[in-house]
């Protein structure tokens, strides 16, 4: 079984299924036509040189009369499937091999009766050839029916990137929304801790106070982004060109200023900076200024370089390479055997007596 039937067991959906369907009638068609043509042939060809040819074309009439008892067979579960098509196309085959044995297998010995027998095959295969060309024109024109396809409309560059700035605005506000769903989950568990704590009531109170204040201030930010991005978008329709600007214009990125959870980056000075980090406010500046400035800076990866060795080559590159690593460690081993022996040496060598010394005469 092909892999591509397997893959489709685990899948409910079907592609093509109106190719399918047509496929399936067509090898349907014309599986019972070749059927009945070779019925017809069969009776005036030569069963010696039959036999023998099908044993060229390793066809058996056993095969032969199974698919002949399948015609009417309607007990297949689905019948689209690339399985049941595959099977189907088997039998085909099978079919039309028999009719060429039964073709070559047919007499031709100058009598009277050649003319009818050889005019009964010239027909059955002028039919066979009209119906193929039917068959084949309409999978043709269904082909080409799929190919066609609705043209896309051009978009400007200019349209482009607007189109992109709006849909940066909505992945922005679903991630506030997000950030403001987590931030509410550790609030709630805040106050549930504050709430077991045996502790004052103005403390409670006050936490509370916090709490609000923090949602509010994401609540008017969310409500902010949004207002305007649908100002942007509503002017963007009305006067596109509003919008354009030169692409020769450079901008650094900077990160947007504006955050749910507070400001997570500052340009100006040292002194901002400080101010934020300490949680002093500051002057957000509006998101249409973000959006404004913002730019876009895309990476081109470069493809890897692939090797221009080939497989002897790399096969022997590692061979070297392994037998280098073994003679390294053969004198890595022989200098630590001769260590070893040294070693050895030193620690049995007698040792000479105290107080003796060798003088010469």
């Amino acid at each position: 079984m092909p892999p591509v039937t397997r893959l489709e067991e685990q899948t409910q959906a079907r592609r093509c299924l109106k190719l399918r369907r047509l496929l399936l009638n067509c090898m349907s068609e014309m599986l019972e036509k070749y059927t009945e043509a070779k019925r017809k042939l069969r009776v005036y060809a030569d069963s010696t040189n039959l036999g023998k040819y099908y044993d060229i074309y390793d066809s058996s009439p056993e095969e032969l009369d199974e698919t002949e008892s399948t015609l009417t067979d309607t007990g297949l579960e689905d019948k689209t499937s690339l399985k049941s098509l595959r099977t189907l196309f088997t039998r085909l085959y099978a079919v039309r091999t028999s009719m060429l044995c039964c073709l070559l297998a047919l007499p031709a010995d100058g009598t009277q009766l050649d003319a009818k027998r050889w005019g009964i095959a010239v027909d059955e295969m002028q039919q066979l050839g009209t119906s193929s060309g039917a068959c084949i024109q309409r999978l043709t024109d269904i082909l080409q029916e799929q190919d066609q396809t609705s043209p896309r409309p051009k978009l400007t560059p200019a349209t482009r990137e607007r189109h992109r700035a709006q849909l940066r605005r909505l992945n922005s506000l679903s991630q506030g929304i997000r950030s403001l769903h987590a931030k509410m989950h550790l609030i709630r568990e805040e106050s549930d801790a504050c709430l077991e704590k045996a502790g004052e009531e103005s403390e409670l109170n006050s936490t509370l106070v916090f709490q609000y204040e923090s949602i509010g201030a994401d609540l008017r930010g969310l409500l902010q982004e949004w207002e305007a991005g649908k100002s942007t978008l509503m002017a963007n329709i009305e006067r596109p060109e509003r919008l354009s600007r030169p692409p020769s214009i450079l901008r650094s990125p900077i990160s947007p200023t504006f955050s749910l959870s507070g400001t997570t980056a500052v340009d100006g000075s040292p002194a901002a900076a400080l101010r934020a980090l300490n949680g002093e406010d500051l002057t957000l500046p509006s998101p249409d200024h973000n959006m404004e400035d913002e730019e876009i800076f895309e990476a081109i990866a470069l493809p890897r370089k692939r090797s221009s060795m080939t497989r002897e080559e790399r096969i022997a590159r590692v061979k070297e390479d392994r037998a280098k690593q073994a003679a390294a460690r053969e004198r890595t081993d022989a200098n630590t055997r001769m260590l070893r022996e040294l070693e050895t040496v030193i620690k049995l060598r007698p040792r000479a007596k105290d107080g003796t010394r060798v003088t010469s005469i």
